[in-house]
């Protein structure tokens, strides 16, 4: 309860915050609808594996069907996501820097040039 209380607010800000005026309301939505499938899930896997919330053996069960979304989006996540461009920055790492920057760029829809300064 306090995860999500703290949690939810949080993760709508952010995105809010860095999602382009066209896209913030899909992506809010998208974001709440997700919150309320997990919420499903959770409440299947306590259907499915603790119906009546007796069962002593099953709760490491309910905590790895708990953990799956996790496991299944990782590969996802891994292929998906760049590398933060303030860890490029410090380790000195300008041209990937320079390409991560470019593709937020594109992505953005942006006329900007990315660090005229960078080589």
């Amino acid at each position: 309860g306090i995860g999500l209380g703290l949690g939810i607010p949080a993760s709508i800000t952010l995105l809010v915050e860095s999602t382009p005026t066209r896209y913030r309301d899909p992506l809010t939505g998208l974001l709440t609808l997700m919150f309320s499938l997990g919420e499903i899930f959770g409440a299947l896997g306590c259907i499915i594996f603790m119906p009546t919330l007796t069962e002593v053996g099953q709760w490491t069960t309910l905590c790895t069907w708990a953990t799956m979304p996790s496991y299944l989006m990782l590969p996802v996540s891994y292929m998906l996501l760049e590398e933060s461009p303030r860890y490029l920055a410090v380790k000195c790492k300008t041209e990937q820097l320079k390409n991560v920057l470019e593709a937020m760029v594109r992505w953005s829809r942006s006329r900007r040039r990315v660090l005229p300064g960078l080589p």
